[in-house]
């Protein structure tokens, strides 16, 4: 299951879930979510680019 590999879905799950009903709540949770993941992909295209720097072309 996706949320056992990755954090964020299961805390967004738990935040989705415990706003219930409140709809302002649930979307804060989705957007926090959307923000963390977008930034953890950012960090990751930053290293992969240092990366292909560092190894020789061929």
């Amino acid at each position: 299951m996706i949320e056992a590999q990755h954090p964020e879905i299961r805390d967004l799950i738990r935040r989705l879930t415990a706003a219930g009903a409140d709809t302002a709540a649930s979307w804060r949770a989705i957007t926090d979510t959307l923000w963390t993941l977008s930034v953890r992909c950012a960090e990751a295209e930053a290293r992969l680019a240092q990366l292909r720097l560092q190894v020789p072309l061929e």
